[in-house]
């Protein structure tokens, strides 16, 4: 059906560049300008898309910071294998979160909780250092670990991607249904009469007086 229709179509495109030349040159002008413009306006929203998505991993790790680190430090600082897998299982609640690591040097190997094998093709973990609390409540310079989450960046470029081929797609149909009304409206207001003028000149320039 769809080789019918593209079939179909070429034919009459064609002669309708020949029979109206001037109409099928402004059309294509305004196609072109607007496809630019569909094209800006797809990238620039992918752009807030992504930047969206980049606040919001932000927002999730100050989240984690304020809900998970207190706990992570306590199970750090009493040496709880128990407590710090728990806190670790929390975070891996939390939405594209695929794996979580918890390096101390007080513990022989690090804890991970989550998919082990994306830490190795990931280079985009966030890492958060746990100090030590003194008596006062005052953060000190002792380090007592650090808490790496990693996302799952594939699932947030796939997003991105198919949120950019739907908006291209929209815009694609868009700037189709503008242009056809653009040519339609051109055709009918401007280049009909233009078309004419110029025929009939034509028509008194060869000798022949009577109108076409």
């Amino acid at each position: 059906m769809r080789q019918l229709i593209k079939f179909a179509l070429i034919p009459n495109l064609l002669r309708y560049k020949k029979m109206h030349p001037l109409a099928y040159r402004i059309f294509i002008k305004l196609l072109s300008l607007s496809l630019l413009l569909a094209l800006i306006s797809t990238s620039v929203q992918v752009f807030n898309e992504y930047r969206r998505e980049r606040a919001s991993m932000q927002q999730q790790t100050d989240y984690i910071t304020s809900s998970h680190i207190e706990g992570v430090r306590k199970g750090l600082w009493d040496l709880d294998s128990e407590q710090l897998e728990l806190q670790l299982k929390g975070i891996m609640n939390f939405s594209n979160v695929n794996a979580v690591t918890l390096h101390s040097a007080d513990w022989q190997d690090d804890i991970i909780v989550g998919d082990k094998d994306s830490i190795v093709n990931n280079n985009n973990g966030t890492t958060l250092p746990i100090y030590y609390i003194d008596r006062d409540g005052k953060q000190t310079q002792r380090m007592l670990g650090e808490l790496t989450v990693y996302h799952d960046m594939a699932a947030i470029q796939s997003k991105l991607l198919r949120s950019a081929i739907e908006i291209a797609l929209f815009q694609s149909l868009l700037v189709l249904i503008n242009g056809v009304l653009l040519l339609l409206i051109v055709h009918f207001m401007v280049t009909r009469h233009l078309e004419y003028m110029a025929s009939y000149t034509r028509s008194i320039g060869a000798g022949n007086l009577k109108k076409s």
